[in-house]
């Protein structure tokens, strides 16, 4: 859902998303956000085109990567942060080491 959307229309495909992951059909969908079946049979093919997914298994499958890539580059970005504290202490404790030689 990188594509520019309206923040409205976003919320309406994430709880959309939500409700397909729930396992709802589209009729319970329409109920649910009182939008007629034919409105609702219209935004899933829209998500499903802005996943290039064919089918719901398929739509789920391409939500689930998609999160999964998130939480790996997220993971990333913490690990590479970590990194760059470990290093800093190794520098400041090195700091350290040579004041409490130069003292003594």
């Amino acid at each position: 859902m990188n594509k520019e959307l309206s923040p409205k229309i976003k919320r309406e495909y994430k709880t959309i998303t939500f409700c397909i992951l729930s396992g709802m059909s589209n009729i319970e969908i329409s109920k649910y956000l009182n939008y007629s079946k034919s409105t609702i049979a219209y935004k899933i093919n829209k998500l499903f085109s802005l996943f290039n997914a064919v089918n719901r298994v398929d739509f789920v499958l391409k939500i689930l990567e998609k999160r999964i890539k998130e939480k790996e580059d997220q993971l990333k970005n913490e690990i590479k942060k970590n990194n760059h504290l470990v290093s800093e202490n190794k520098k400041l404790k090195k700091m350290i080491d040579k004041m409490s030689v130069i003292e003594n």
